[in-house]
């Protein structure tokens, strides 16, 4: 089964919007009714493939899928798509088969995505495109009268896109090394279906580069928006409303950081006990809590709450972007709970 690492770079608005319109270029929809979709397994590459009509022409498309658009295919049909995936590794005739017989049954018809000649989405008729290109093209038509914002992490594939932005001008907190805290906006988006398109604030520590995302009932998520009905204008003007907040945000969220540098630290890192801690009272397994406890024993942060926050985002960076945003989302959430 496909796992890719989703590594942050760091690449501007203009590269990032040249790729996106490579994709969007390379890329078709097509609106199919189940009585033309029949499910394949390429037996060689133990991968799920997707036959279906294009209704423009009628002509056959033969392409293979991600495990992602297969899992939603599977959500459509109402079976497990972990069964599935079992049945193309070890029983591909059986997976054709049941699949199949299941489309059979499906009256609805499904929105296929794909792009580069491969089906990426499978989706309702009822979702509206407001792909990557739209996006960073709004982007770069908002921030091009913020040329304080620079752009502090990205990743962009044709399934999803997330930037981070962040300001040149340092948050004041007393007791934080000058110029090492920075406010700013993340952007993500999902051109799968995968999560709605939405805007919110960021805190990035320059020394450790960690980030920290700020829950949406302190406002820290000013923007979101699924994908059903999405306006340019909408969305560019919620842009522009979420970048003129942003410091009024994180003018409250500098005394909830000098708060938590005053709270001692939740547990004694030093107890064996500390691990079973930093499991119960987060979010988090056995492994990342390990992760968590030998950060915090190693003294690269203070030894109160703040350094707990930090120990978090710090471990955050080592997983995939999807579990590092749910890491950081817990860290924002702790410090706002200070």
């Amino acid at each position: 089964m496909e796992q890719v690492r989703e590594e942050l770079e760091e690449r501007g608005l203009e590269d990032m919007l040249e790729t996106a319109e490579d994709f969007a270029a390379n890329s078709e929809d097509f609106v199919v009714d189940p009585d033309h979709l029949d499910f394949d397994v390429d037996e060689e590459l133990r991968e799920p493939k997707l036959n279906f009509m294009n209704s423009k022409d009628g002509s056959i498309n033969n392409m293979p899928m991600s495990y992602f658009a297969l899992s939603q295919l599977c959500e459509k049909l109402k079976i497990p798509s972990g069964y599935v995936n079992r049945c193309i590794e070890e029983h591909p005739d059986l997976a054709r088969e049941n699949v199949s017989e299941w489309l059979g049954d499906y009256e609805s018809p499904m929105f296929v995505r794909t792009t580069y000649s491969r089906v990426k989405a499978m989706l309702s008729t009822k979702y509206s495109p407001y792909d990557s290109n739209l996006v960073l093209s709004d982007i770069l038509q908002v921030m091009k009268d913020k040329p304080e914002y620079v752009v502090k992490g990205s990743y962009l594939s044709p399934d999803k896109l997330h930037v981070r932005m962040i300001s040149d001008s340092p948050l004041d907190v007393h007791g934080e090394e000058e110029g090492d805290l920075f406010p700013g906006f993340i952007i993500d988006s999902s051109d799968v279906g995968k999560n709605s398109l939405s805007i919110s604030a960021f805190i990035y520590k320059q020394v450790c580069t960690n980030g920290l995302m700020l829950p949406a009932k302190t406002l820290g998520q000013v923007y979101r928006k699924t994908h059903m009905g999405i306006a340019t204008e909408d969305f560019r003007n919620n842009l522009i409303s979420a970048v003129s907040a942003i410091p009024e945000i994180l003018y409250d969220v500098t005394e909830s950081i000098e708060e938590t540098r005053s709270t001692e630290m939740p547990f004694d890192p030093d107890l064996d006990t500390a691990v079973d801690y930093v499991h119960g009272y987060m979010d988090v397994s056995k492994q990342e809590s390990c992760k968590i406890v030998d950060v915090v024993r190693s003294g690269r942060y203070e030894n109160n709450r703040w350094g707990f926050i930090n120990a978090v985002t710090e471990v955050a960076q080592d997983y995939s972007l999807d579990r590092r945003i749910e890491l950081e989302k817990q860290a924002g959430r702790m410090l706002v709970a200070a």
